[in-house]
């Protein structure tokens, strides 16, 4: 096998996106948890709070958080903080929005204008969970049917 006249190694395109593998793989180690998920009873509603990355590998842990303890009626799911929200983690929020309705419990979305906002709209989702950017506005369809 010949060796090109420049040299055996290419450089990227994006060389200011590269590095060298030990290097990324010790910046990446050094990142926060990809999602951090809090949840507060208030009463019979339940508030989870996502921040983060929504996505294959980190949606089972929101999906622990939105097993609700008997005596709640409501859940209220505030996806302000996430910054990513693939298609997976879309499917997992309609199936556990029906999951919540067939229990009786109502759940209602949090999430401003954003790239999260964007993904719930083209995965389809906000035409079967109700969305809403305003939190007095996702409260009021949490607690109250209408």
């Amino acid at each position: 096998m010949e060796q090109s006249q420049k040299g055996a190694a290419k450089t990227p395109a994006h060389a200011d996106d590269w590095a060298p593998p030990r290097a990324r793989d010790a910046l990446v180690a050094e990142l926060p948890d990809p999602l951090g998920v809090r949840s507060l009873r208030i009463h019979d509603l339940l508030l989870v709070e996502a921040n983060g990355r929504l996505e294959a590998r980190t949606v089972a842990q929101l999906a622990s958080a939105l097993q609700v303890p008997g005596g709640v009626s409501a859940v209220l799911l505030d996806l302000s903080g996430l910054w990513l929200l693939d298609t997976i983690a879309a499917d997992v929020l309609v199936a556990e929005h029906r999951r919540l309705e067939e229990g009786g419990i109502r759940m209602a979305l949090l999430c401003p204008p954003g790239e999260a906002r964007r993904a719930l709209d083209l995965a389809g989702v906000t035409r079967v969970v109700p969305a809403f950017a305003d939190p007095d506005a996702a409260l009021d369809a949490a607690c109250w049917e209408s």
